[in-house]
């Protein structure tokens, strides 16, 4: 309830959550170390200072903030300290959702195996709201290695808007064995932000749709193929987020998108029509020719994209109106 200050470095250390974080410098002195922290980093430990129950009992968090740590660095937790985090896990409860997510979204980042740990303790039963990842969900989210894939398939120059995206990729695929409105009710209630929540349902609509399985038969034809990677270029409405929904699939049977990134790639570069946007023909055209007005332009603008999509070729203005017409008196 009140935070004392101390002239006393030993015992400012003392009060730090783990022995890695309970080390300080300064010329003078050199490297400050009562509690053998460095010792643990030579020995890839994670250690409470001091009597771990009463660290987790100053701030449950700590609890998840270990295994953070060990998913990062790829370090183990000592025992005394794993068994007071199973003991003291049930406190966690009374920490709020959004400090709890900013933890566990790192740990999603950088191994999300480590949230079998949360499984055990019996935290995630609660905190996903009955909702257990299978550990095999948890090894496939973990074959998402975030430089691998921003090397090799996005080229997005901004490093966190990759890692955002590629978070809800992880998140959507450890859900993936929960419905869409389930997944949309447990993420709002876990506080997550809207555009989180839209990116990673789309993800995992796209994962669980079993249409989409064409994508990874290097047999099915290019142009069926190209019809359906548009598809989920319309759906999404952003490139990276169709790029990440694509490689859900892919990453899910351990398969290698390379050649279907080469479709996707080329659609893109072909400028290949997958938006109303990038069709040859606007609402004022079709108002201006009188063809329509209201919300008959978006209906025919609709369906002229889903003619579009499959037949590429045809995106030319006098085309497209012409077949505007048609439609109108349909």
């Amino acid at each position: 309830s009140e935070v004392f200050f101390s002239n006393s470095i030993e015992e400012d250390l003392s009060r730090r959550d783990f022995t890695i974080n309970a080390m300080a410098y300064n010329t003078k002195s050199g490297l400050v170390d009562f509690f053998e922290g460095s010792s643990d980093i030579k020995k890839k430990i994670i250690r409470c200072v001091g009597n771990p129950d009463k660290r987790f009992n100053e701030d449950a968090l700590r609890i998840i903030r270990a295994i953070r740590f060990s998913a990062k660095l790829d370090f183990d937790i000592e025992k005394k300290t794993m068994d007071s985090m199973f003991i003291n896990s049930q406190n966690l409860r009374h920490v709020s959702v959004e400090r709890i997510n900013t933890e566990l979204e790192k740990i999603l980042k950088y191994n999300p195996l480590k949230i079998k740990l949360l499984s055990d303790m019996g935290v995630l039963e609660w905190l996903f709201f009955g909702y257990l990842p299978s550990d095999e969900l948890l090894e496939i989210a973990g074959e998402v290695d975030f430089d691998d894939v921003s090397r090799e398939y996005f080229d997005e120059k901004n490093e966190s808007i990759v890692e955002n995206i590629i978070l809800d990729l992880k998140r959507a695929l450890i859900f993936k064995d929960l419905c869409s409105e389930k997944l949309t009710i447990l993420l709002k209630k876990m506080r997550y932000s809207n555009k989180k929540i839209a990116n990673t349902v789309f993800i995992h609509s796209v994962v669980n749709d079993d249409r989409y399985d064409i994508l990874l038969d290097k047999d099915e034809c290019i142009n069926r193929k190209k019809v359906l990677i548009k598809g989920i270029l319309r759906e999404a409405n952003d490139i990276l987020l169709a790029k990440c929904a694509i490689y859900s699939k892919f990453i899910e049977k351990y398969a290698n998108p390379r050649y279907c990134f080469v479709l996707f790639n080329d659609i893109i570069d072909s400028g290949e029509c997958f938006s109303i946007s990038r069709l040859k023909i606007s609402g004022k055209d079709i108002v201006d020719s009188k063809i329509a007005e209201g919300a008959h332009v978006g209906k025919i603008l609709n369906e002229l994209l889903d003619y579009v999509i499959h037949n590429p070729l045809e995106n030319e203005k006098e085309i497209l109106l012409n077949l505007s017409r048609k439609i109108k008196n349909i």
